[in-house]
């Protein structure tokens, strides 16, 4: 049954209500657990924002109260609302983060969007700000990372079945040192620093991991808190380096410092020929 109520209308057949295709979830549940104690003791205080095909714009955790409670639903029809509307709506109130872009590419059908989703979710040990940098194969070193940041938003991402395969046993490795420790510094730092120490050829993995292991347990640098990803590099140098000969040394710090050079050179050269 439906009816009119001043210029808004208010239903209670819920069934005709749709989520748009692409619209963030945003801990739908957890802010309905929370509506629900307002909405038994003062009713709905906000209307419902729809379009004109009955997709919900603004109110989804309102409407899922309401539905669970058995309350009519208060709500106003603005026609011609698109996806990009809710989007630029709702980035000005609860920002948007970065994982509320992916998901509503990837529920759009972007095959890339839903590759690089599928590597998050099967590593969720190692943060999103990582992943992103290992991907894109700048380890959080001289790269653009608000570059980085505009194209997955603007639904530019490009990640390949190839660059899925490389991530994953990149993330493999880090996922195993990070089982070990990754001490009292930024969680982010040393996973960009592990996958950067996975691709330099010089290092043996299997004994950078050893090494790890062994000198957390002996706590020599098990609670070292890493401040700056060049002191990661430098520690875990000496970590790797340590009674060994010359011949077998690798001089992880010096690549990465040849990696940022090189990084940062490229993205200066393009920054320049923008401007001419």
């Amino acid at each position: 049954m439906e009816r009119i109520v001043g210029e808004r209308y208010e239903t209670t057949d819920y069934g005709q209500f749709h989520y748009q295709v692409g619209n963030r979830d945003a801990d739908l549940q957890a802010r309905k657990k929370k509506l629900i104690p307002s909405l038994q003791q003062y009713g709905q205080l906000h209307d419902i924002e729809v379009n004109g095909n009955y997709e919900i714009i603004d109110g989804q955790a309102r409407f899922e109260a309401l539905k669970e409670l058995g309350l009519p639903v208060r709500y106003v029809i603005s026609y011609g609302r698109t996806i990009e509307h809710t989007i630029a709506e709702n980035s000005t109130a609860t920002p948007w983060k970065m994982k509320d872009y992916m998901e509503s590419y990837r529920k759009r059908g972007y095959a890339d969007y839903d590759r690089f989703l599928a590597i998050v979710e099967a590593h969720k040990t190692v943060p999103l700000a990582a992943i992103i940098n290992i991907a894109s194969g700048t380890y959080g070193g001289g790269g653009r990372s608000s570059a980085k940041t505009s194209n997955v938003k603007e639904g530019k991402l490009v990640f390949t079945e190839e660059q899925a395969a490389e991530t994953e046993a990149v993330l493999g490795f880090v996922e195993q040192m990070l089982a070990v420790s990754c001490g009292n510094g930024s969680k982010v730092i040393f996973c960009q620093g592990c996958a950067f120490i996975y691709q330099v050829a010089a290092v043996d993995n299997a004994r950078m991991l050893a090494k790890w292991e062994k000198f957390h347990a002996l706590k020599n640098v098990g609670g070292k808190a890493f401040r700056s990803m060049m002191e990661f590099m430098g520690v875990m140098q000496a970590v790797y380096n340590y009674r060994t000969t010359p011949q077998s040394a690798a001089y992880i710090a010096t690549e990465y410092e040849q990696h940022c050079r090189q990084a940062s050179s490229y993205y200066q050269a393009r920054w320049k020929a923008g401007r001419k």
